[in-house]
C-alpha cells in the first residue's frame, strides 16, 4: 500500500517514507562543516527489517546545512546553509535541492541569501508546498520565500527582525533569538518561536 511522503525532522535529518512496507527508507542528514571533514548533506538507507544503516554518502556540498525540510508535494529538499556575502564573508541562506527519487541524488536548484552572518537554525515548508519559512537564531530573523513551479525559491517574500529586551538568563538571552516555525493545522498561520 502506498502512502504519501511524510516528513520526519530533527536538527540533524529529514527522512522520506515512500511505502508503508518498504524494505528500506532513504535518509538525508544535514551537518555542520566548520569543525571537521563534513561536506554538507549526506544520504544513507535504513533497512527497516534489521534497523541497519548503510554508509553515509555525500550528495550536496554546502556550508553548515544543519537543518533540512522536504517539500510535501515536490521532490525537493530545502537546506539551511551559509553562503558567501557580497564581501565574501558568511551570510545566512537557503538552498533548494532537487531530489532524484530513484537514486537519492540531489541537484542544486538555487540558493537565496538572508540577512545575517549565520545559517538559519530551522526551515519548514507549508503543507501546500508553496512557501518556505526560515528562522535564524543568532540574528533573530524570520523570513519566508515563495516556492516556484520547479521547487526553486523565489525572491524573499518577507523578513522580520525580532526586537526586545534580555530574558531571565542574560548569558544566553542577551537579545531575541528566533528558534523555529510551526504552521497551524489548517495551513493559514505560521508561528515563529
Amino acid at each position: 500500500m502506498n502512502i504519501p511522503p511524510r516528513i520526519l525532522l530533527s536538527t540533524l535529518f529529514a527522512m522520506t517514507l515512500v511505502q508503508a512496507r518498504a524494505a528500506s527508507e532513504r535518509i538525508y542528514i544535514g551537518t555542520y562543516t566548520n569543525n571537521g571533514p563534513s561536506l554538507g548533506v549526506y544520504t544513507l538507507t535504513l533497512d527497516t527489517s534489521s534497523g541497519a544503516l548503510s554508509k553515509a554518502v555525500p550528495v550536496a556540498e554546502l556550508r553548515n546545512p544543519s537543518f533540512l525540510a522536504l517539500n510535501p508535494v515536490k521532490p525537493v529538499i530545502y537546506a539551511t546553509c551559509e553562503l558567501a556575502g557580497p564581501d565574501g564573508s558568511p551570510i545566512g541562506g537557503l538552498t533548494a535541492l532537487a531530489m532524484n527519487p530513484a537514486t537519492g541524488d540531489l541537484r542544486p536548484l538555487d540558493q537565496r541569501t538572508i540577512a545575517g552572518k549565520s545559517a538559519p537554525c530551522h526551515v519548514i515548508v507549508d503543507p501546500s508546498g508553496r512557501a518556505v519559512l526560515a528562522a535564524q537564531y543568532n540574528e533573530a530573523i524570520v523570513s519566508s520565500f515563495p516556492v516556484l513551479a520547479d521547487g526553486s525559491l523565489g525572491p524573499i517574500g518577507s523578513i522580520v527582525h525580532h526586537a526586545g529586551k534580555t530574558g531571565p538568563n542574560t548569558a544566553r538571552q542577551e537579545r531575541p533569538h528566533a528558534h523555529s516555525f510551526s504552521i497551524s493545522p489548517d495551513g493559514r498561520f505560521a508561528f515563529a518561536c
